[in-house]
């Protein structure tokens, strides 16, 4: 099993920033890069299968999951694929996503604005302060409900 380590840079619903929180199992994310991760916590922690190597954290009592079969986790980088006349509308940070498997509200526009298909990898680009913004405003309801 592919155990994560992260620090929480944003945090939501169940998160505090700057919390060290591992997460898995899915392998496939790179060491380094920064993720919109949505987690669900494992109802008990882990522990390597060899200590030996002295390449694994050891027993982690506190696990989370990546919810949906590994299907939310979403790169995060900076692209320049955006509308806008100038160069500087045109780039900012994004959150990389399949819209078959993320399903957005038709207010926040996803770039490319064409269908899907094996040009762009089956995948679509949201401007990441949009869709932080997005999901402050669900967390926010969930609150109040």
């Amino acid at each position: 099993m592919t155990v994560y380590k992260a620090r929480v840079i944003t945090a939501f619903k169940g998160a505090e920033l700057s919390e060290i929180v591992y997460f898995g199992p899915f392998v496939g994310s790179d060491v380094g890069n920064e993720y919109l991760v949505f987690l669900g916590k494992a109802k008990n922690g882990v522990k390597p299968k060899d200590d030996s190597s002295g390449m694994n954290y050891g027993p982690v009592p506190i696990f989370f999951e990546i919810m949906y079969d590994g299907y939310t986790i979403l790169p995060s980088d900076y692209a320049c694929i955006f509308d806008g006349k100038e160069i500087s509308q045109q780039c900012d940070y994004s959150v990389k996503l399949n819209p078959d498997q993320i399903i957005l509200p038709k207010s926040i526009k996803t770039f490319p604005p064409r269908e899907v298909g094996p040009l762009t990898n089956y995948h679509k680009w949201v401007r990441k302060s949009v869709l932080v913004a997005y999901l402050r405003q669900v967390e926010k309801t969930s609150r109040t409900k």
